[in-house]
């Protein structure tokens, strides 16, 4: 069995928290989650692609919510860095960190916003982060008391801009997933909306220039958990568009995972495309953990099956290879018996510099974190095919090389060059 503890120590109620992000891989090697560990707030790191995890306190204290965006989910950001919000209730603060995923660097805490009158319980407040294209990161968040939208350009090192609120109000305590537009503007950011009341789900289009959140409709008829968020999303690279998967309702035998494709080029006007439900009627079902491999636009998706829902479930997936127009067979991801899962997440995205297709997930009877070595999807680094060599001023393609070792000019199958201090395989 290769169920991998990421964190033992007394993990309780993640579920409850939106507490559990990643992994987010930088390579096959190095590897990032983020999460809390009994209302602190906690980096798990790996150098050795999750063979072994190290255990780090960012902050103590009673952290509510927390909300994870990566750099490399962001259209042509090849950063390392993860960035962190989350809602502080002893000091009344929202506040901001990010860390790097090359060394576990964590940066300096500061503060979104002070003197917040946050929830005293874990699922009466919300929050998100997303990086727009043009660097702008977008932080929203909702307590009891109110709802706020801030935009910095330079990290939250000074106050942030505050800007129109996708949150609607303060006491219906719904769901957010922020994510950068495809506009002309590269300041302006989407979300995914799950109005609780209404149980529908929007697309809202955030134009920068106007500071204004325009609202188009997804689906109805989505039956949602006050403590479980049942939908998630990944940017595709390629073109930009957001893949959504969301449950219609949970532990229910009326339960679908439907997905869409959604294209936020338009302000006024983005496009909604229905695509093929992963399952339909299911009982005894929820979360959802949406990841792409960048490198072929394969679109995975995860969730946790009963057996019993809250009791005995497992963590399982579905790939897509033709955008979601068909799905495959069931895969098992988790190994051990199926036991109390309540919480599942995944790094959305793998590119160039290869990762692993690889979900966490947190048991609730054992209060442990885990991933899984065995059935996650090891994706390498795609190699340089073609490149130039600078002769006598003169840039020159190379599809087959030679280098001297000991005097002898030898054919080059495979080497590495170093390019922005990263070395990359060329074949």
């Amino acid at each position: 069995m290769a169920d991998k503890v990421v964190d033992a120590e007394s993990v309780i109620a993640v579920h409850e928290s939106q507490g559990l992000w990643g992994p987010y891989w930088i390579d096959t090697l190095k590897g990032a989650v983020i999460y809390l560990r009994s209302f602190d707030l906690y980096l798990g790191y790996t150098d050795d692609g999750g063979a072994t995890w190290s255990n780090t306190l960012m902050e103590a204290g009673t952290e509510r919510q927390l909300a994870v965006w990566f750099d490399r989910e962001t259209p042509g950001d090849t950063g390392t860095l993860l960035h962190l919000a989350w809602l502080n209730t002893e000091d009344s603060d929202v506040r901001y960190v990010n860390v790097d995923i090359d060394d576990a660097t964590v940066g300096t805490i500061r503060d979104v916003d002070t003197g917040v009158t946050v929830g005293g319980t874990n699922t009466s407040n919300r929050i998100a982060i997303t990086k727009t294209v043009s660097g702008n990161l977008i932080c929203a968040f909702s307590t009891p008391t109110e709802i706020e939208c801030y935009k910095s350009d330079d990290l939250f090192a000074t106050a942030g801009t505050d800007i129109a609120d996708p949150y609607e109000t303060t006491t219906e305590e719904d769901w957010l997933l922020l994510y950068p537009a495809d506009t002309a503007d590269e300041n302006d950011a989407c979300g995914i909306f799950w109005d609780r009341s209404a149980d529908a789900i929007s697309i809202k289009m955030y134009d920068d220039s106007a500071d204004t959140w325009t609202e188009t409709a997804i689906s109805s008829s989505m039956n949602d958990n006050q403590t479980y968020i049942n939908m998630d999303a990944a940017l595709r690279q390629s073109d930009s568009h957001i893949l959504l998967a969301a449950h219609t309702s949970w532990d229910n035998n009326g339960d679908d995972l439907k997905t869409w494709d959604l294209t936020p080029d338009s302000i006024a006007t983005p496009t909604v495309t229905a695509k093929t439900n992963i399952f339909t009627n299911q009982n005894e079902s929820a979360q959802a953990a949406v990841m792409i491999n960048q490198q072929n636009d394969e679109v995975y998706v995860a969730y946790l099956k009963g057996g019993t829902w809250q009791s005995e479930t497992d963590v399982v997936f579905h790939k897509s290879d033709d955008g979601m127009a068909n799905w495959g067979s069931e895969q098992a991801y988790s190994e051990a018996a199926a036991d109390d899962n309540r919480n599942l997440s995944g790094g959305r995205t793998v590119g160039d510099d290869g990762g692993r297709i690889q979900w966490a997930w947190f048991n609730d009877d054992l209060g442990k974190i885990y991933v899984n070595l065995v059935n996650d999807i090891i994706l390498p680094v795609v190699p340089i095919t073609n490149f130039q060599i600078n002769i006598d001023d003169a840039w020159r393609d190379y599809d087959n090389i030679k280098i001297n070792i000991g005097d002898t000019w030898k054919d080059v199958v495979g080497v590495q060059i170093n390019i922005g201090d990263t070395w990359k395989d060329v074949f």
